[in-house]
């Protein structure tokens, strides 16, 4: 299947050239600046006025520049609409080509610049206008004829006819390879660029299974993963909880260590006054007592010995009276007896109640305080105190309650 024409161009002698990309373009006019440029650059050294056609190398640079500047994404997948479209801007250039151009690739283009530079531009106007304009009747152009068959018989066998023959032979061959490898070259280039656009796809095609693949994959695992996330999720959850509720119940206890500091240091300082007053009452007790046998050990001796002493106890009056002195002295001993194991009795207090404040935090610290139990603590703390006098020999108890609370203690 053959490609469509986008573009064609015709030069002076209606010779037309068709165009089936955008490359294929540029390259034909680049080898026919290159040509002419050549052929002018000849000419030019050699001092000779040029003919008209040598003008199309003007309009070549033109158009190339313009080409040349477009950009690979505005020439990609060329068309006639789009050809038209790009090549507006040089419809000047491109219709005045037409008069100041021959193609490269006439079998008498060769002839024509050799004619011009042995003969110069006149001859070479002549030789080309014969060719393809000439106006006269057909008598005139049968002279001209007659003429150049004339001169070829001349210089037949001659070096320079022999030399244009061959060279242009060898032109002409020259211009067949290289129209038969431009056309190969954009062939292969077609194709090569349509394996491209095919493996494009392939990779792109592959590339999205391969992203599916990965997404389904991606899916499995989660999916398969999700538990162990879940368990590892609430895992974190219940330990943050379980700082949350371990810090709450620090600060419980640092706000109750902080409300029965002082509670605590008053029980301190109190049993430390009643073990003063506890010592105090004790050594006037063991001094009262000392003092008492001692009294009456040297009244009896006296007594036993005959000496006169004030008392006698042969009357009623003197045994009375040391009958009250001795109950005097009982009761004495007695005050002051209580009065020691009182204040030891307060002593023993204060101090379970310091070591029930110490027991109050431990057991809150561990968790282990309900509101009955807090109930119990606070009423054994805060309970009115006895005096401390004793109506029975009976040691201080524990207030009720409190034994139970020991059993929460950790072991």
């Amino acid at each position: 299947m053959t490609n469509p024409v986008i573009f064609r161009v015709n030069d002076v002698t209606s010779w037309s050239k068709s165009f089936e990309s955008y490359q294929e373009i540029l390259d034909f006019f680049q080898l026919e600046l290159k040509y002419w440029e050549e052929s002018k650059s000849n000419l030019t050294q050699a001092g000779d006025d040029l003919h008209p056609y040598f003008q199309s190398v003007n309009y070549f640079r033109v158009i190339l520049h313009h080409l040349e500047s477009l950009d690979e994404d505005e020439t990609k997948d060329w068309d006639a609409a789009r050809a038209q479209k790009y090549l507006s801007q040089l419809n000047n250039q491109i219709s005045q080509l037409r008069q100041h151009w021959l193609w490269s690739g006439h079998s008498f283009t060769p002839k024509f610049l050799e004619c011009h530079e042995t003969y110069g531009k006149i001859a070479a106007n002549e030789f080309i206008h014969f060719l393809i304009g000439y106006n006269g009747n057909d008598a005139n152009k049968l002279k001209e004829i007659g003429k150049n068959l004339a001169y070829e018989y001349l210089a037949q066998g001659s070096e320079t006819t022999s030399r244009g023959i061959l060279e242009r032979q060898s032109i002409a061959q020259i211009q067949q390879s290289l129209d038969r490898a431009t056309k190969k070259f954009i062939n292969n280039s077609r194709e090569a660029i349509d394996n491209f656009e095919e493996w494009k796809a392939s990779a792109s095609s592959l590339a999205w299974r391969i992203s599916l693949r990965s997404a389904r994959l991606e899916r499995k695992m989660i999916k398969r993963h999700e538990g162990f996330f879940e368990n590892l999720i609430s895992d974190i959850i219940g330990q943050r909880d379980k700082a949350e509720k371990r810090q709450s119940e620090l600060e419980q206890t640092y706000q109750n260590k902080l409300r029965l500091e002082k509670p605590a240091e008053y029980w301190n300082k109190a049993a430390r006054r009643h073990r003063d007053q506890a010592e105090k009452w004790t050594t006037w007790l063991v001094a009262s007592a000392i003092i008492g046998i001692g009294s009456f050990t040297v009244f009896f001796i006296s007594w036993l010995s005959g000496v006169q002493i004030g008392i006698q106890f042969n009357t009623v009056q003197g045994v009375v009276l040391f009958g009250s002195i001795l109950a005097a002295y009982a009761f004495l001993i007695k005050t002051l007896a209580k009065l020691s194991f009182s204040s030891f009795h307060l002593m023993r207090d204060c101090e379970e109640r310091e070591q029930l404040t110490y027991l109050y935090l431990a057991l809150i610290n561990d968790g282990k305080l309900n509101e009955n139990s807090l109930q119990i603590v606070l009423q054994s703390l805060f309970s009115r105190s006895d005096t401390g006098l004793l109506s029975s020999d009976s040691s201080p108890t524990m207030p009720g309650g409190i034994a139970d609370l020991l059993k929460l203690t950790p072991k």
